[in-house]
């Protein structure tokens, strides 16, 4: 499932997630899911040069001594052809 993170442990532990490279990019961690923080607009004159993110997020278990394991992910911005809008 692309929208939910994915940790898997043989006795089954349950887990923490957490952003530890990338926390200045629009996004943030909602119990399993990465999220964007806000509205995401590959043409908003005001938002960043770049439009590919780097994070690493840090999954923890709940064990007493507690095991994590971390990851590196690129998020995209791709441009979408929008269909313009006429005011008068």
């Amino acid at each position: 499932d692309p929208d939910n993170a994915l940790t898997t442990d043989p006795t089954r532990q349950t887990f923490t997630y957490a952003i530890t490279s990338g926390s200045d990019t629009p996004f943030q961690i909602q119990g399993d899911r990465l999220m964007s923080s806000g509205p995401l607009d590959f043409e908003d004159p005001n938002g960043p040069a770049t439009h590919t993110y780097s994070l690493t997020i840090r999954s923890t278990d709940s064990a007493t001594d507690a095991l994590s394991v971390e990851s590196t992910f690129t998020v995209t911005l791709t441009d979408v052809n929008e269909a313009p809008t006429v005011s008068f």
